[in-house]
């Protein structure tokens, strides 16, 4: 998996190099027609080396992810590890969590998401992030569990704060709707706080069965 993380921590890189030549040359466009050319053919280079450079090993591997190879796999999981953010690299991070509970892991890739897992709790939290949580609540081990439980506590911020939604999401609760109601709120009320912190209940109160908030 070493090998897809290097990899693809390097066509990062030239998606940058090739994403900042497009924005050199689109700043001189208009002073001439050769300065134009260069911007058309900056444009045109990207995106034919985008879809190669979005995914460790390119569109092959991507098609041996969704075929359940073990290179495929070893790929996707590097993509997960390195986290990537450019366009449309949300909606791949979802489609690998969702389709990584089809196959059969190992204990060493098992415990390798755990550990990206983890990791992602002290980033800003994105549509992906839901998608994850789906996949833990029906995969993640005991010990993982016990750790999002010790870091779910207000002293840890927002680490803690994402560690809380996991653990409240691994009983089936709506988080992302609460979550997403809370911000509309504080958007629609000028002055109003959103409550993040949703009352920590058992897993058999009838407020999460129903999946009916209480405040």
């Amino acid at each position: 998996m070493t090998e897809f993380a290097t990899l693809m921590r390097a066509n990062l890189a030239e998606i940058d190099r090739l994403q900042r030549r497009v924005d050199e040359t689109a700043g001189l466009c208009d002073r001439s027609e050769a300065d134009r050319q260069a911007w058309t053919d900056a444009c045109l280079h990207f995106h034919r080396r985008f879809d190669q450079l979005a995914f460790p090993g390119g569109a092959a591997q991507w098609s041996a992810f969704l075929a359940g190879k073990s290179r495929g796999i070893d790929a996707a999981i590097a993509f997960l590890d390195v986290d990537p953010w450019f366009l449309r690299s949300g909606y791949a991070k979802e489609i690998i969590w969702h389709r990584l509970k089809r196959f059969p892991l190992d204990g060493s890739r098992a415990a390798l998401l755990e550990s990206i897992a983890l990791a992602w709790l002290r980033c800003r939290v994105r549509r992906e992030f839901w998608a994850m949580a789906r996949y833990l609540r029906a995969q993640a081990s005991a010990p993982f569990w016990d750790t999002v439980d010790a870091l779910a506590m207000p002293q840890y911020g927002n680490t803690g704060l994402r560690a809380h939604w996991l653990r409240l999401a691994r009983t089936g609760a709506p988080v992302r709707h609460w979550v997403n109601a809370e911000l509309l709120r504080r958007r629609d009320e000028p002055g109003y706080v959103p409550d993040l912190w949703f009352p920590p209940q058992g897993p058999d109160d009838a407020w999460l069965l129903s999946g009916q908030r209480q405040r």
